[in-house]
């Protein structure tokens, strides 16, 4: 599989068939990182939206370097329209992953300056929202209707190998990277192996920290998923962590499609009661 040049100047597309049809854009800028309102607003302006985790991941496997491709970028990280709920149901946390490709409808998307702005002055820098929020109460039954929810970490980060045995790796199989991945987690850690990657560095929203932050079941912290970067030679960071007001590179995507699990069910198995409080919530 490779990349080639799409019939829209300056985008490519993808030979992966689960991404057909997709058109990527370089990476911008080719310089300096960006901060995400303003990724937002250059992407409305070339007739698209920011990326997702899993179109990012695509594009990565593809890429084998090319096309600005951000490994050669040891110090930045790359910003995507996958956001992250901190939320807490029945006395526990939680996480939540939505990336619709609806504008008015993606937080990431639709609340971008919001969040910069919030992020740079609130307590820990945080973007707190209620969960009364029209756009959180979407974000919630998008990932309550596909399973992509997962139970908040211990530790802010984790680290996991990519080495497969039989077509299975940690990294590929842990919830978290399942649900913000989805077809593509396995995929990512095979091509990360190849690349001499053997461990990838997750960055988590852990439940201290949802704790201290004051979220209960009356709001929700919203952050963003990023790819990047190399931290030492044998390890690679995709964090969930990100501030609204940290900036990264981009791209832009056209023709990008809702995700779905179509006849496969939840992505994550959880006890049926949290899916259940979540649907009760918004009755």
């Amino acid at each position: 599989m490779a990349v080639k040049e799409s019939q829209i100047k300056g985008f490519y597309e993808l030979e992966n068939p689960f991404l057909k049809g997709v058109k990527f854009s370089e990476q911008f800028p080719p310089r300096y990182d960006i901060d995400l309102d303003k990724a937002v607003e250059f992407a409305h302006e070339q007739g698209g939206i920011l990326e997702s985790a899993r179109e990012a991941a695509g594009f990565r496997i593809e890429a084998e370097r090319q096309h600005n491709d951000t490994y050669q970028q040891d110090d930045t990280y790359h910003l995507t329209i996958s956001v992250v709920l901190g939320l807490k149901i029945n006395g526990r946390f939680y996480t939540a992953i939505d990336d619709t490709i609806n504008p008015e409808q993606n937080i990431a998307l639709a609340l971008a300056k919001e969040g910069f702005k919030s992020s740079l002055h609130k307590r820990k820098h945080t973007f707190i929202l209620p969960i009364t929020h029209p756009l959180v109460k979407g974000a919630l039954l998008r990932a309550e209707k596909t399973g992509r929810i997962v139970e908040a970490a211990e530790s802010i980060t984790l680290d996991l190998k990519t080495k497969q045995n039989n077509g299975k790796s940690e990294f590929g199989q842990y919830d978290w990277t399942k649900a913000t991945f989805l077809d593509m987690a396995e995929p990512y850690a095979q091509m990360l192996n190849k690349r001499g990657y053997d461990i990838a560095r997750v960055g988590l929203v852990d439940s201290e920290e949802l704790e201290y932050i004051g979220i209960d079941n009356t709001n929700v912290e919203v952050r963003l998923t990023v790819l990047g970067r190399i931290d030492s030679g044998h390890i690679h960071d995709a964090y969930s962590c990100f501030r609204f007001m940290e900036p990264g590179r981009a791209r832009v995507v056209h023709g990008a499609r809702e995700f779905s699990t179509g006849d496969k069910g939840k992505i994550i198995k959880l006890d049926e009661k949290v899916f259940a409080a979540i649907r009760k919530m918004y009755e």
